[in-house]
């Protein structure tokens, strides 16, 4: 059966192009959102809202709605997200508190390193000389 594949006379280089630039493109696109989904809703809102509920300025008792005053939101890239940046209500030290959850982060690692992986085959497809020649 030698470079042939079973897909209508297309050779097995062909696929692993084709398979390689989707994973490419995927993981770009994967890692894209990955990356500008968790900033979104949030930076606009100048911390009110998702600074509110982090500690030091905001407790189960008594949250600080609709917002802690000289709070902002920052965008973050370790962990992915958005921090809260400002002074501690009790003793007015500048602080920073970094985003929850490392979801956002190992997804766009994965997709990340897919990217790489596809861009590779795809290179090593393109440059092997053809059956023909």
């Amino acid at each position: 059966m030698g470079e042939r594949g079973m897909c209508g006379g297309r050779t097995r280089r062909t696929d692993a192009v084709v398979i390689s630039a989707c994973a490419t493109v995927i993981g770009l696109v994967v890692c894209a959102i990955a990356l500008i989904a968790p900033w979104l809703g949030e930076l606009g809102s100048s911390g009110g809202g998702l600074c509110a509920d982090r500690s030091p300025w905001g407790t189960p008792e008594n949250p600080p709605y609709p917002g802690p005053a000289g709070v902002r939101a920052v965008r973050w890239w370790w962990p992915i997200g958005v921090a809260c940046e400002g002074a501690d209500p009790e003793t007015g030290v500048n602080v920073r508190v970094l985003p929850e959850g490392w979801g956002p982060t190992v997804v766009a690692c994965f997709s990340l390193a897919l990217t790489f992986l596809g861009a590779f085959v795809l290179a090593v497809q393109l440059t092997r000389p053809t059956a023909g020649s």
